[in-house]
């Protein structure tokens, strides 16, 4: 080769060497930045700070925009911010690029819903959060619940029941209830005696100390309910539900069309019928959620022999509303409706979020009790004037975002609960032993550098179950 040859291709090669060395200095900048992302969101690291640390290696190193995504990603998926309702541009700035995605495949792929959907929780005026139902239909469908949810957090007592009419009034429905008075005259015979002699009982028991409560138009209602609906009928807990809502409303016909929607298109009709099955999922996921929360009460209660079984029927089969037995002369229970809130704009979830909330507010208390004490205290819970301060209202709403109980997470403890408890009581050659609360529990003392902990179930079967960074824990073996 002549020089002129070896002198053209010199070039060529420095730049193939240069564009080698910035492609492994960006490999070893992401290898690098990625463990550093999950340190930060460990120990608590401000977002401010943790985003210009990680911006400033990535743009020193020229780091692919993809790569950089994942980094923030890994960051925001260890750091969890909850919503506030007063937000600034830094909560903007820390919003997850992961949760970007699912707002992008959730509102589609149309530029303006995208951004819309992203930057609602930022808006704070009432406002200009009704008006934006109002632009179109597209948008209505897809943003209602969601700006529901908000305004119901934000103005609660402005918005609550013009709500909770849209949520569960259908259209034309009102018109219904008077056909269904002249069957109940008709259909309500010797038959329904001892119905209606259950449903008088109840209301009765109910509403003794709401003299706005009409327990005559309450009676009605049920009655009605029971001929529309022959599969119910009546249940006990249908009293609660139908009473709050005519205390609210002050119409019969409202409060029918209320209470026959929110059994329907809240499946509730199992849960209303006692249905031990369901009941017995529901419980499970209780005991497991209240495990990973709060693993001190759930030691101690399991020590005693109390779990959710013995005390949170009454709280998912009345969504609450069982509140309404306490002695407190005319106050409605404020905390009874803020869950309904809740309730009607993230369905069951919102129950187990409630339910985490008063054992977490009890459980110092709670630590102190043996058993027969403890299910006194329990089971006697929402007759307690804490359903009717404000200070707890308040404390919900400040809580009720740091239990991440999301759809993926109840449908692995609805598998677990299938495998566990199921597939073993199909076989009668297991051998039944108690269940034991953990392989692992949580330890204060040492910082943990896991994000998860693996969790012991019956029968040798596991769940990943996430644990959210209140603090710094550690995995202890038993």
């Amino acid at each position: 080769m002549c020089i002129r040859d070896r002198a053209s291709t010199t070039p060529k090669k420095s730049k193939e060497e240069a564009e080698r060395e910035n492609s492994m200095r960006r490999e070893i900048c992401f290898k690098e930045l990625l463990p550093l992302a999950s340190e930060m969101a460990f120990y608590s690291i401000e977002g401010d700070v943790a985003y210009e640390v990680i911006l400033k290696h990535a743009n020193e190193s020229e780091l692919e925009s993809d790569k950089l995504q994942q980094v923030l990603v890994e960051y925001e998926a260890a750091h969890p911010v909850p919503i506030d309702e007063n937000p600034g541009i830094n909560d903007f700035r820390r919003y997850s690029l992961e949760k970007r995605v699912k707002e992008r495949k959730r509102y589609g792929y149309s530029d303006s819903i995208m951004v819309l959907g992203m930057t609602l929780k930022f808006i704070c005026d009432f406002k200009t959060l009704v008006n934006i139902l109002l632009i179109s239909k597209e948008w209505n469908g897809i943003f209602r619940m969601k700006i529901y949810r908000y305004l119901l957090r934000l103005y609660p007592d402005k918005s609550r029941l013009e709500i909770w009419k849209k949520i569960l009034c259908s259209e034309g429905f009102n018109d219904l209830y008077p056909k269904m008075q002249a069957k109940v005259l008709s259909n309500f015979t010797e038959n329904n005696k001892s119905l209606e002699e259950i449903i008088r009982a109840d209301v009765t028991r109910s509403f003794h100390a709401y003299p706005e409560a009409d327990q005559q138009a309450i009676m009605r209602i049920l009655r009605a309910y029971a001929i529309l609906n022959p599969d119910i009928e009546y249940c006990q807990g249908m009293n609660c539900i139908a009473g709050i809502f005519y205390i609210l409303f002050k119409d019969e016909a409202t409060s029918f069309n209320m209470l026959y929607t929110l059994i329907s298109n809240f499946d509730l009709t199992n849960l209303l019928k006692v249905n031990i099955s369901l009941l017995n999922i529901y419980f499970y996921q209780l005991n497991r959620l209240m495990a990973v929360y709060m693993p001190r009460l759930h030691s101690h209660l399991f020590a005693e022999g109390v779990n959710a079984a013995h005390f949170s029927s009454p709280w998912f089969i009345t969504i609450f509303t069982c509140a309404l037995q306490s002695t407190n002369p005319g106050q409605l229970p404020l905390l009874v409706l803020a869950v309904f809130d809740e309730f009607l704009t993230k369905g069951v979830k919102a129950l187990f979020a409630a339910s985490l909330f008063m054992l977490e507010h009890c459980e110092e208390s709670l630590l102190r009790l043996s058993h027969e004490s403890a299910l006194h205290f329990m089971t006697n819970l929402h007759k307690s004037e804490l359903f009717f301060k404000k200070e707890m209202v308040e404390e919900y709403r400040a809580k009720i975002h740091n239990y991440n109980i999301t759809e993926e997470l109840m449908a692995r403890l609805y598998l677990e609960y299938k495998t566990t408890f199921v597939v073993a009581s199909e076989r009668e050659d297991v051998v039944r032993e108690p269940v034991k609360p953990f392989k692992y529990y949580i330890s204060y003392h040492t910082p943990g550098k896991c994000r998860f902990a693996s969790v012991y179930f019956p029968n040798c079967s596991y769940l990943l179950a996430w644990l959210i960074w209140f603090s710094p824990v550690s995995y202890t073996h038993l």
